[in-house]
């Protein structure tokens, strides 16, 4: 029915007299019309005797009122239609005019009462035409509503608001990676269980390895040409970033845990080559490349995506791994020596330094992370991760970890996997990270090595306003209080 706020719709009937069943079924679908709130004009309730029979006719054409007309076709309506003959005849003549006047007109809605060898029994001018079938009562009945929405311009399905561009359209177009054959051929080992699948992986990190390790050496002198180069070799790496990520993602959850410790192990330590800053030969200040900083931050950036998908699929043992052995690098000298993780986190002097002069950010490389954080890995989950080196580099006496990206933690945070530790069943994963025994034992070392040299002393922004409270970062006081 309608309501103050839906007036009641008005609707013509064109139909045939082609028997009196027939009548009786069109004059039975008027009424249940009638009764859900629309104004039906049919000829048995609205043309009289000494009314004009055209001018009745006419209406469904002329009458502004009228939003749709209904016509009910059997095999004597498109009989009469095509032949023009009789009122239906007439009735078409208007109809097909405006129909032929207008492809997507939604005023006159076909209803097929009756087939014709199967097919719905329609004039040639409506063949084409979308319509609604009625040609049994059970077909009535399960189109009905269909054909009131229609009349009421309600559809069942409302068309979705249109939303924005998806991010990535709107980025450049990135070409195939160099390793995108090498990347299938892993996935296709891992899935049909290969005896060599573990070569496969060795092989596409050793390919990624080279990447690195062979971008071209610096051309340019001045700061500006320095950052501009540098940030183009670090945008030109992010597909291929993207697909070591991706990859990980699939081998962490098609792998045995430890599955991937070594293989990642051995690709992060050969990646140290790219990260030595050469000595200049007679002594002197080190200059600025480029193709070195590029080369340090991609490291940088992929060390904290690989231990962040790993944490995801909670291969504890393999980051415990990761950040507890000791990486056989080269120096600037040409030297080897043992390092920790840390020697993955340089520093960028013109990524870091020259760009604060032009970037309002505590820390430009941070930005540069977070802006870049688009991938297989969210922002808040590097941050999570920097925290985590932070921590074990703390406790295990380790070359400190700088966690850059928690200058933009914020005031109150605590990381959700700390929030979901405090289950014993979730901390037992934190348990396997931080090789400790238990909570007691990972708050002591904590509270340690913070007496000797408290971490907040030994971490400081520049300019920053705030002051970063780990504890609550790490939800110290409610680890392991629930089952």
């Amino acid at each position: 029915m309608s309501t103050p706020d839906t007036a009641a719709p008005k609707i013509f009937i064109s139909y045939a007299w082609s028997s009196p069943d027939h009548n009786e079924r069109v004059r039975g679908l008027a009424d249940r019309l009638f009764g859900d709130g629309i104004e039906v004009i049919i000829d048995v309730y609205s043309l009289r005797e000494g009314h004009d029979i055209i001018a009745f006719m006419e209406k469904l054409a002329t009458q502004k009122d009228i939003s749709k007309v209904l016509i009910i076709s059997d095999k004597k309506y498109a009989e009469k239609a095509d032949k023009r003959t009789g009122g239906v005849g007439t009735e078409s003549q208007i109809i097909s005019s405006e129909v032929y006047s207008s492809i997507e007109q939604e005023k006159f809605i076909p209803i097929v009462f009756e087939l014709d060898d199967g097919k719905p029994a329609l004039p040639v001018y409506l063949k084409n035409r979308y319509f609604i079938d009625m040609s049994t009562l059970e077909s009535e009945n399960e189109n009905y509503e269909r054909l009131i929405r229609n009349i009421y311009n309600k559809p069942q399905l409302k068309k979705p608001k249109l939303g924005k561009t998806p991010a990535f359209i709107l980025e450049d177009t990135q070409q195939p990676t160099a390793t995108a054959g090498r990347e299938r051929t892993v996935r296709d080992a891992i899935l049909k269980s290969r005896p060599y699948a573990t070569n496969t992986i060795n092989d596409y990190l050793g390919a990624i390895s080279d990447e690195i390790n062979n971008i071209p050496p610096s051309k340019h002198h001045n700061y500006s040409e320095l950052e501009d180069e540098a940030l183009k070799r670090i945008q030109d790496f992010t597909s291929t970033r993207d697909e070591f990520i991706g990859l990980l993602d699939f081998l962490a959850g098609h792998t045995t845990p430890g599955y991937l410790t070594e293989p990642l192990f051995a690709f992060f330590e050969s990646v140290t080559k790219a990260l030595s800053v050469p000595y200049p030969k007679g002594g002197g200040t080190i200059p600025p490349n480029e193709s070195i900083e590029a080369a340090q931050f991609i490291t940088y950036e992929l060390f904290l995506h690989t231990v962040s998908a790993l944490i995801r699929k909670s291969q504890f043992k393999t980051v415990n791994t990761m950040l507890s052995r000791e990486y056989h690098a080269p120096l600037g000298n040409g030297e080897m020596a043992f390092d920790s993780f840390a020697c993955f986190r340089p520093y960028l002097r013109v990524l870091e330094g020259y760009r604060k002069a032009k970037v309002s950010l505590v820390s430009p490389t941070a930005g540069l992370v977070k802006d870049r954080a688009l991938g297989y890995v969210s922002f808040d989950e590097i941050m999570q991760t920097e925290f985590i080196l932070t921590l074990f580099s703390f406790i295990h006496k380790q070359s400190l970890w700088f966690p850059l990206t928690l200058t933009f933690a914020g005031i109150g945070k605590t990381f959700p996997l700390f929030q979901r530790a405090e289950s014993e069943r979730v901390f037992d994963g934190l348990r396997e990270l931080f090789a400790v025994e238990d909570k007691d034992q990972f708050v002591e070392m904590y509270s340690i090595a913070n007496q000797a040299n408290p971490l907040g002393r030994q971490i400081q922004f520049p300019n920053a306003h705030f002051h970063l409270k780990y504890e609550q970062l790490g939800n110290f006081g409610k680890l392991a209080t629930r089952p």
